[in-house]
């Protein structure tokens, strides 16, 4: 690209990313780099990204799919058939990065792993992820987000007081990791600037996990195994027609929150007075506080601690969330019509331009959509494709 071409909005724009994952980590790094502008190739088998059916699916689409492949092409092929390797191979050769998340071993067998690749396209970014690593007696195990969750300590047995723990509501290790992922590709490519050389990039979904729970893995072994409580009251609350999650962390807070409330006596109880004092005395405070929170609705409560400059906020639904005044006016979304599910609403990506609502970027790809046209671009005749269709090596929508 021309340097008078340069669009700062979207710095990766001409940039070449072959996709050769599944699931939602390491797609996601491929919507952000979508989102910065680059052109992300997402090869699939003939059945498809197995996110494609994940949840409720509409059009062989699944909501989870649509946020992490969102603006992509896709090319669907029969990766038994050595034709299909050999195009995978020409890809290869011209993309700027290549991200796959095969077990350790397989791409390797079908000659594009990286020590095979990288000598070929010196300025490759290659991004492998797997779900322990590359070395390691769980380097071949199969990995999904959960069992992180499980392995890593985040689903510890005091993580849930109402019987067995339960991981998140979403899948934060594969999210995080998306995030990791990308940030390490965007370094790479800074590198490759100034050197004109790519590299190997290994991340892993465990090694997330440690990166996510930093603190607290020191905190255990500072205070060899037994960790303390940060503060008190942290903790959600019931109301009279909710919940409110209310944090107090300095003896000031506390001190707002009980005339907030009409307890001032509470901030010269010894009991609570200081904040050791309310750690120890944690279940008694929040006796209190529960039974007075009972007395009057989210929002007048919600009202009391904003004028008090207390740390609160109500514990919404995904609906309330959409609906919040400070969400709309944050302009936090852009609306899609994404086919088969109507209007709906994907959030801005920090850093880059936000998308116009309804923007062809902003949809999610049927299977194999775009296989003819990127088929072509590496000079591929439309016969030749013709017959990689009729052979069934490649995949592609009735009438594309």
């Amino acid at each position: 690209m021309a340097e008078g071409d340069f669009d700062p909005d979207f710095p990766f724009a001409g940039l070449r990313v072959l996709e050769l994952a599944q699931g939602i980590a390491a797609p996601g790094a491929g919507a952000l780099l979508v989102a910065y502008g680059a052109d992300v190739v997402k090869v699939e088998d003939l059945n498809g990204d197995w996110s494609r059916h994940l949840g409720k699916t509409f059009e062989s689409v699944s909501p989870t799919f649509l946020a992490g492949n969102r603006g992509k092409r896709s090319l669907a092929l029969d990766l038994r058939d050595p034709a299909a390797r050999d195009i995978l191979g020409r890809l290869a050769l011209r993309a700027d990065v290549l991200i796959q998340n095969f077990r350790p071993g397989i791409l390797g067998r079908l000659g594009l792993d990286a020590p095979v690749l990288m000598p070929l396209n010196p300025r490759l970014v290659y991004a492998s992820l797997t779900g322990f690593g590359e070395e390691g007696p769980y380097r071949d195990r199969a990995a999904t987000d959960s069992v992180v969750q499980a392995i890593s300590g985040i689903l510890g047995p005091d993580r849930s007081q109402d019987g067995p723990s339960q991981d998140m509501p979403i899948p934060i290790v594969d999210l995080a990791t998306a995030l990791n992922l990308f940030q390490a590709i965007a370094m790479a490519l800074f590198v490759r600037e100034k050197t004109g050389k790519g590299r190997h990039l290994p991340v892993n979904l465990l090694e997330t996990a440690a990166w996510l729970q930093a603190g607290s893995l020191a905190e255990y072994v500072a205070t060899d195994g037994k960790p303390g409580k940060l503060a008190v009251p942290r903790a959600v609350v019931p109301t009279r027609d909710g919940k409110l999650a209310v944090i107090v962390i300095e003896d000031a807070q506390f001190a707002r929150l009980c005339e907030a409330i009409g307890r001032a006596e509470l901030t010269t109880d010894p009991r609570f007075a200081s904040a050791a004092a309310r750690i120890a005395n944690e279940a008694e405070l929040m006796a209190l506080l529960q039974a007075r929170f009972r007395e009057k609705p989210t929002a007048e409560w919600a009202g009391l601690l904003a004028a008090a400059d207390v740390l609160h906020a109500p514990v919404n639904d995904l609906g309330a969330f959409l609906a919040d005044p400070h969400v709309a006016a944050g302009g936090f979304f852009a609306w899609v019509t994404q086919p088969g599910m109507g209007r709906l609403p994907l959030p801005h990506v920090m850093g880059a331009a936000p998308f116009a609502d309804e923007a062809p970027a902003m949809t999610a790809p049927a299977l194999g959509q775009h296989s003819r046209a990127v088929l072509e671009e590496i000079g591929l005749e439309a016969a030749a494709v013709d017959r990689l269709l009729a052979d069934g090596i490649v995949g592609a929508p009735e009438g594309a």
